[in-house]
């Protein structure tokens, strides 16, 4: 955060603790007052907070087994936002998500099309305009999946991602232990040309 606000921004986006609510033993209450307060550090620069609740997983197979705590945070986020007045993006309701293809393999990190979805629900939370048509709305309905087919993709899910997730746990590593930084030094957002502006 310190480098962050070391750039003194307007406006601050925090998306945090998801991770730590995803572990087996956590306090919920310690994770929230930590986030408030650098919620209230940010403030105290004249900076706005951008924050973004936990998305509805009750629809998906596996992942839904974690859905009361997403439910939980999410009604603390919410909390958090009314005590300190930051700005909510609400992606628990976005109905857009409740499709796997807004999904990466993990079932928990979003796909560029997800992407795209929360970033027109955060501009839309700003009361700022965004090109992104229908965004709340589901895609069209993709064929279902049958019995063997959705059997096999969870098993694949269980294998890649799941089982190395508690390896993980149980040796007190984390996924980000041995990598860098995308983008280490902080650098201009060159943004693309518009569509008008495009040959």
């Amino acid at each position: 955060m310190p480098a962050a606000l070391a750039l003194t921004p307007d406006l601050v986006s925090l998306s945090a603790g998801g991770n730590d609510v995803l572990r087996p033993r956590v306090s919920l209450r310690s994770v929230m007052d930590r986030l408030e307060d650098a919620v209230e550090q940010i403030h105290a620069t004249g900076a706005d907070v951008m924050l973004f609740t936990a998305p509805n997983v009750e629809w998906a197979s596996l992942v839904n087994r974690i859905h009361p705590r997403m439910v939980e945070y999410t009604a603390e986020l919410w909390a958090v936002g009314q005590r300190t007045g930051a700005f909510v993006v609400d992606i628990y309701t976005l109905r857009s998500l409740r499709d796997p293809r807004m999904w990466g393999e993990d079932r928990i990190h979003l796909s560029s099309e997800g992407h795209a979805r929360v970033a027109a629900q955060a501009l839309w939370t700003l009361g700022l305009p965004f090109e992104v048509r229908d965004w709340a709305e589901p895609l069209e309905p993709a064929p279902p999946l049958g019995r063997f087919e959705s059997v096999r993709a969870d098993r694949q899910w269980v294998a890649l991602h799941l089982r190395p997730w508690i390896r993980r746990r149980l040796r007190g590593e984390s996924s980000g232990d041995g990598r860098g930084a995308k983008r280490p030094d902080v650098l201009p957002v060159t943004p693309p040309p518009s569509r008008e502006q495009a040959p």
